[in-house]
Formats: C-alpha cells, sequence, structure tokens
C-alpha cells in the first residue's frame, strides 16, 4: 500500500516527469522501484512459474542486457542508476502477474481494474483543473493584457491553443498516461449497468478529454491503434461479422480523421507544409534525434550505448546532424531508444516479448482458455492489450518509460498479459520436480547478481545527490566554501561523475555574476575554472564546460582558451559565441588574420552579429569591414562549390553574402536591404511629434509589454539622426548604447533535467551576449536566425577556412 501511495504521489504532484531529479523526490524514485524488486525476492520467488517460461526467459534476458549494457557504458555509473527504474519496471510485470493469478481471479482482477480506474478519473480531474485554471487562465489574462496594452485586439484567444502540460509538465506525458489510462476506463464501463455504467462512461469520456487537450499528434495514432486493437480482438472471438467489421472500420476512420482535423496543431502543421514544404523546427529537431539514435546505435550495435546516458553521448553525433537541439535527454521514439542504448540484443529481445504476447493474444481470444474464457478475465485482457496497443504505437514519437508512471503502468499491462494468457503449469514430479527446483536457485542466484552493480551503484548516487542539495542549500546562504566542501563529497562518492564537478564552477559562476569585490570575483572565477579542467578530466565531451573554461581563461591563457573554443565548436558548431572566442584567442596571440576568420565564422553562423556593439570597441572597429566582406566570401564559395548543399541552402547563403556585402559597402542600400527596411524608414520619415507615439504603439504590438519610455526616447533620437538611411540605422553607434544594447549571459534552464538532477544552480554562461535591439526591434526577418545553416554545412566552412576543431 506504501508503494501505491508513493506512486500515485509522483504520478499527481505538478512537475512530476521532472521532479523527480530533485532532491528528496529522486530518493522516493528509487524507493519506488526497489518496492516490486523488494516484493519479488520476498514473496517466493520463483517458486511458481506465472508468465510462462518463454517469457520469463526474455524478461530475464532484457533484464541481464540492461545491467551488462550500462556496465560496459562509457558511462557506466550513470547507466547503472538509470537501470534502476528499468529494473523495477521489470520485477512489476512479475509482480502483477502474481496478482492477478493468485487466489479469487474475479475478485482480483475487479479489484485491480478498480484500482487503475480510480487512479484515472483522479488524473483526468487533476488534469483539466491544472489545465484550466493554470495554463488557460494565465493565457487568457496574457491575452486581454495585450489587447488592453495594445488598443486593439491583436491576439485572440483559442481554448485549445494551450496545450495541457498538468500534471506530468509535458503534453505529451498527459497524452501518454490519458493513453494508457482509457482502454481501462472503457473497460470498466463493459459488463456494467445503472449507475456505474455511466460513472465509468463518463470517466471514459473525461480520459478522451484530458487526450484532446494535450494536443498531442501522436496521441491520433495511438487512439487509432486502441481502436484497431479492438476491432482485431472481436474478430479473434469472433463476436462481429466481416460487414459489420467493414462497417466499423469506416464510421473509425471518419471519427478519426474528424478528430485529426479539428486539432489545432495538425492544422498548423498542414498549412506550413503548404506554405513553405518543409517540417517545422520541433518536426526537425525529432528527425534529427532519429537520425542521432541511428549514428549511437551503429557505434555500438551489439549492446548499445547503455541505458540514459544519451544526454552524456548525443553532441558526439551533433557536428553530423542537419540541425536540432544542442543535446537531448531522450530520443523521443522508443525504438530508436532501444537501438541506442541497447543496440541489437535490446531490440530482438523486445521484439520477442511483443511476438510472444501477440501469439499468446491471438490464441486466447480464438479459442478461449480451457474452452472459454472467464468474462473478467476476457474483460481484464483486453483492457491490457488495447492499452497496451494504444501506448506502444503512441510511443513510436516519443520515450517515456524512464518516467516511474509510465514503466509501472505499461508493466501491469505486461503482467496481465502474460499472467492470464499463460499456460497452465505441469504438475512436476520427481526428478522433473528437482529440475525445477534447481532453475528457480539459478534464476535467484543470476537476478542477485543483476541487482549487485545496481544497487551499488544506486546507493552511491543517492548519497551523492543528498550531499549535492545539502551544497546548494549552502550558496544560497552564501557560504561559497560550504558550497565547494559539500560538492568535493559528492564528487568523492561518485568519483566519474562529471556533472559534479562542472556544478560546482555552475555554482561559482552563478555567485561571482551576483557582484563582490574585483578580488573575490576573480577568486571565485579561477576556483571554477580548476572545477571545470577537472570535469573535462573525466569527460571530455561537454561543450558547456569547454565553452565557458574558454571564456574564463581568454584574459590570461588564449592559447588554452582557444582549444577549448574549438573542442565547444566541434560538439555544437552553431554555438553563439563560439567562434567569436576563437577569434579573440588569435587576437591576442597577435595573429589578426586569424582573427579575422573567426569574426567571419561568427558572422556566418549569426549575421546579426555583423551589427552587434563588439564593432564599437575601438580595438575591434577596423576589422568589421574585412570580416563582414569575408563572411561573405566563405557563404558565397561554399554555396557555388558544393554540389551536396540542397538548392534552398544555397539560395539562402548567396542572399546572406549579397546583405552582409550591401551593409558593409558605401552608398545607397542595394534593393534587398531596402525592401526589408520599411519599418524602420516609416517611423524615420515621420515628424518629431507624431514619431515617438507611433514608435511606442509599434514596439507594444511586436514586444507585447509596456515600453519605457527612455526607449521610445532612444529611438526616436536614432531615427532622427540617421534620417531614412537603412545602412545608417543599422551602423549608427548611438543605436547600440543603452537602452538599445541588450547584454544578457545566457543561461541554460534544461542542463539540470539533461543531467538528472536538477538541484544544479541554473547554469549561466561567462560570456556576455551584446545584440543591437534596433536589428529585432525594426528589421524583423532581415538576417537569417543563428542555425539557418545545416551543422554539416557549417562544420565543412569552418574546415575549409582553417578552422578546424580540435
Amino acid at each position: 500500500m506504501a508503494a501505491v501511495l508513493l506512486f500515485i504521489v509522483l504520478a499527481l504532484s505538478p512537475s512530476g516527469a521532472t521532479r523527480i531529479y530533485q532532491w528528496p523526490w529522486s530518493l522516493m524514485t528509487s524507493l519506488l522501484a526497489l518496492a516490486p524488486i523488494a516484493l519479488l525476492f520476498l514473496h517466493r520467488f520463483g517458486k511458481s512459474t506465472r508468465l510462462g517460461a518463454d517469457a520469463e526467459l526474455l524478461f530475464a534476458l532484457l533484464a541481464a542486457t540492461l545491467v551488462i549494457s550500462a556496465m560496459f557504458s562509457r558511462f557506466a555509473a550513470q547507466s547503472l542508476e538509470v537501470c534502476l527504474i528499468a529494473l523495477g519496471m521489470l520485477a512489476t510485470v512479475f509482480c502483477a502477474a502474481a496478482y492477478v493469478t493468485s487466489g479469487s481471479s474475479d475478485e482480483k482482477t475487479h479489484c485491480l481494474q478498480r484500482w487503475i480506474g480510480w487512479f484515472g478519473i483522479a488524473f483526468c480531474l487533476v488534469s483539466l483543473a491544472g489545465w484550466y485554471l493554470g495554463d488557460v487562465a494565465a493565457h487568457a489574462r496574457r491575452v486581454s493584457s495585450v489587447n488592453s496594452l495594445a488598443g486593439e485586439e491583436i491576439l485572440a484567444f483559442n481554448l485549445f491553443d494551450v496545450r495541457n502540460q498538468t500534471p506530468l509538465g509535458h503534453s505529451n506525458y498527459t497524452a501518454g498516461l490519458a493513453l494508457l489510462l482509457l482502454p481501462w476506463m472503457v473497460g470498466l464501463s463493459i459488463g456494467e449497468h445503472g449507475r456505474k455504467r455511466v460513472l465509468w462512461l463518463g470517466a471514459s469520456a473525461l480520459a478522451g478529454f484530458v487526450l484532446f487537450t494535450s494536443g498531442s499528434r501522436g496521441a491520433l495514432i495511438g487512439v487509432a491503434a486502441i481502436v484497431a486493437a479492438l476491432l482485431a480482438l472481436a474478430s479473434l472471438r469472433g463476436s462481429i461479422r466481416p460487414r459489420t467489421l467493414i462497417g466499423l472500420v469506416a464510421v473509425a476512420g471518419i471519427g478519426l480523421g474528424i478528430a485529426t482535423f479539428s486539432q489545432p496543431r495538425v492544422r498548423t502543421l498542414i498549412q506550413d507544409w503548404n506554405q513553405t514544404g518543409q517540417l517545422n523546427s520541433g518536426d526537425e529537431q525529432r528527425w534529427n534525434m532519429v537520425k542521432a539514435g541511428w549514428l549511437m546505435g551503429s557505434a555500438h550495435p551489439i549492446i548499445g550505448q547503455g541505458p540514459g546516458v544519451t544526454p552524456l553521448t548525443y553532441p558526439l553525433y551533433r557536428s553530423r546532424l542537419e540541425g536540432g537541439v544542442e543535446s537531448a535527454l531522450q530520443l523521443h521514439s522508443l525504438p530508436v531508444q532501444i537501438w541506442a542504448d541497447l543496440g541489437l540484443i535490446g531490440i530482438v529481445l523486445t521484439a520477442g516479448i511483443g511476438l510472444v504476447a501477440l501469439r499468446r493474444l491471438s490464441k486466447v481470444f480464438r479459442k478461449g482458455w480451457a474452452g472459454g474464457l472467464q468474462t473478467a478475465n476476457e474483460k481484464l485482457l483486453a483492457s491490457a492489450a488495447t492499452s497496451t496497443a494504444g501506448y506502444l504505437a503512441f510511443s513510436l514519437t516519443d520515450f517515456q518509460l524512464d518516467v516511474p508512471v509510465f514503466a509501472a503502468l505499461l508493466a501491469i499491462n505486461l503482467g496481465v498479459i502474460f499472467g492470464v494468457t499463460r499456460m497452465e503449469p505441469r504438475v512436476s514430479i520427481g526428478g522433473d520436480r528437482l529440475l525445477l527446483r534447481n532453475r528457480h536457485h539459478l534464476a535467484l542466484i543470476a537476478s542477485i547478481g543483476i541487482l549487485i552493480p545496481v544497487l551499488w551503484t544506486s546507493v552511491h548516487a543517492t548519497i551523492s545527490r543528498h550531499a549535492f542539495s545539502s551544497a546548494v542549500d549552502r550558496l544560497e546562504r552564501g557560504d561559497t566554501g560550504g558550497y565547494v566542501e559539500d560538492v568535493s563529497a559528492a564528487m568523492r562518492w561518485s568519483p566519474g561523475n562529471a556533472f559534479y564537478p562542472t556544478s560546482a564552477a555552475i555554482g561559482l559562476l552563478r555567485f561571482a555574476y551576483r557582484g563582490g569585490s574585483p578580488e573575490t570575483v576573480a577568486a571565485l572565477k579561477a576556483e571554477a575554472a580548476d572545477f571545470l579542467g577537472q570535469s573535462l578530466d573525466l569527460d571530455d565531451d561537454q561543450e558547456i564546460a569547454h565553452f565557458n573554461r574558454g571564456w574564463l581563461l581568454l584574459p590570461t591563457d588564449p592559447v588554452a582558451a582557444e582549444h577549448h573554443f574549438r573542442r565547444a565548436a566541434k560538439l555544437v558548431p552553431d554555438k553563439g559565441g563560439v567562434y567569436l572566442g576563437c577569434g579573440l584567442a588569435d587576437f591576442e596571440q597577435g595573429d589578426r588574420d586569424a582573427a579575422l576568420t573567426g569574426f567571419a565564422l561568427e558572422i556566418v553562423n549569426d549575421p546579426r552579429f555583423a551589427t552587434a556593439p563588439f564593432w564599437d570597441i575601438p580595438s575591434f572597429a577596423p576589422l568589421r569591414l574585412p570580416a563582414i566582406e569575408r563572411a561573405a566570401g566563405m557563404l558565397d564559395n561554399s554555396a557555388t562549390n558544393s554540389g551536396t548543399i540542397e538548392a534552398r541552402i544555397r539560395s539562402i547563403m548567396h542572399e546572406t553574402a549579397t546583405l552582409l556585402r550591401d551593409l558593409a559597402t558605401e552608398g545607397s542600400p542595394g534593393p534587398l536591404l531596402s525592401s526589408r527596411s520599411a519599418n524602420a524608414l516609416m517611423f524615420a520619415g515621420m515628424d518629431d511629434a507624431s514619431r515617438g507615439p507611433a514608435i511606442e504603439d509599434y514596439l507594444v504590438k511586436r514586444r507585447q509589454t509596456p515600453i519605457p519610455i527612455e526607449t521610445v526616447d532612444a529611438y526616436a533620437a536614432l531615427f532622427d539622426r540617421t534620417g531614412p538611411d537603412a545602412k545608417a540605422i543599422l551602423n549608427d553607434p548611438g543605436g547600440k548604447e543603452e537602452p538599445l544594447l541588450r547584454q544578457t549571459r545566457r543561461e541554460r534552464p534544461g542542463y539540470g533535467i539533461l543531467m538528472r538532477n536538477l538541484d544544479v544552480p541554473l547554469p549561466v554562461d561567462a560570456y556576455v551576449v551584446q545584440e543591437n535591439a534596433v536589428v529585432g526591434d525594426f528589421f524583423p526577418g532581415l538576417f537569417q536566425a543563428k542555425g539557418y545553416l545545416p551543422a554539416t554545412t557549417l562544420v565543412r566552412m569552418v574546415s575549409e577556412n582553417g578552422g578546424t576543431s580540435e
């Protein structure tokens, strides 16, 4: 019962999918994973056959593969820690099978279904309440505020534009959980009468509505799979005639079509595709994750990279992808994730489990169990089978089994399927009984052997997490010495985990940027650089560590700084500021030509850098025009001489080169710059009295926030000073001073999730980003955004121009 309550708390707590990475929730997650393992050992482990010999063998081999793959992983400690949830899931399969096949069958099955059904109702109520009272209400307030600020309706409110991410923290998790629960709730309505039937039909409708509010396109695939599974089971059972089956398929197809086109995200996808012929950025990222997964599995095809190490290995393949995220927690596809984590063996074993399940379901629903399934078992089995079919179809577009609620519910489904459909165990006598007893002893010994490295690593990881949580508490009190002391304790318990020294540096930098005496700030930065060096000794493939150590070492050791910048560029080729760092390191070493190449590559990667405040620094102002010209030449040469670049990208490269040259040369603007200057020229041509209010109205509608009067006055002065000259507006030094200069240190809010530890202070880069606000405010679409070039194209350009990564 304690494990069930813990499961409910972890599943229904706000942001539950990521909260498990924070102390003490991480401890609670580990205890929940241990509960079915302990139950399996304590409750007559192996004394009776519950799944059938074929399924038991496959699950045992899968458990062994998980641990062996983790032990041989490059990041063994982190991978073994992740294995605990996976082993807990496999143990739950056995526990669920034992539960439904012991005691009174009807009583057990009804109890299990009711538990899942009531959990489903609780989930739906929590989800819809959080969605409507939280996200929808906040969106409505923002729309009302912006429209009031603008004096007209510039934003429309659509309830279903707000995706439901409650309670787990992401709309895809909402969709996945609703898919798992929906068939169980529908199953509870079958065979009931009166109020009970109304209750469960209403609950099923509620789950369907939650599914719709998630806005997940993958959920539509899951619903289609549920419908197909239900029709297939009915057909196998012989309870539906062929003509009726055809009619139901047609009706289901029409219903799914209506549901599909009523979803705003699907309509937007179709509209974007019709207009651009391209995938949107989110789908492009997912496609590149599939490519990354294929590369990761191909590098270790037998047993994979190890469970749960995608964030640590993904950067190694980033430069071979066309684009996508800098790193990823998981690859958003169950089969792709299995291939990357467990290789060919993992694919074969999971496919084998699926085939055994299909064979048994087909046999049972065609012939019945012992001449006919009992009604309760039949309903239980149908619910589990359709739930599994829907979720596995959905999992083609997402991976969620690292979150306990999904691992547990899918394991219960599998336990029901294999438990109810197992062959009746043959009564063994004499030598057979001895053979069976020896097999049980062997299974017990093997299970202990599998568990020892996982438990050993998990205990050490838990102690490290507790020490690190204490360290962060001390940092928040301003005790940097205590912070370093406790992080060092965490490092001793997990000596191979580069996360802790990197996090030590992150905390010290965060504290340094709050201010203080120059001596104190310098000491904190020096200590942070040392910790980053220790971290890179453990794992040299961390862009965050290379990038920040490069900027910290730049004033004192430009040679070492250049090495770190080049390593960072290899790991994330389109990282903003990395080529600027290379150029500055070369400049400090006295190599002006190499510095120009670095600055030009920064412009190639992010064309807006051609207008950055950086060029107002007297030492670098003379290099601006040569750097722009070199960047334009790089783009033209690469687009002309490389036949592997698609025509659309070549056109963008030539267009960007033309724009850069126009910006750098004297004379009137060319047609490209002139055609994209309408917003700025409109205000430059106004009289002084009307310019300020017009600028304020424009910026309110563009930024959708109140605009400080200082910003309006600064823009009015800029347009008055430069007149209707697009080049003068962009190049004017006065436009790069406060408040039109934006200075920020980029934060990395996803780092804690990627490293599965949310106790880490929010990382902030040592690099100060300086942007010319006039570009974003008055020249929208003038420059291509950073990342417009495919990473492979950018890597080739870097190599061709002497910027080969370390």
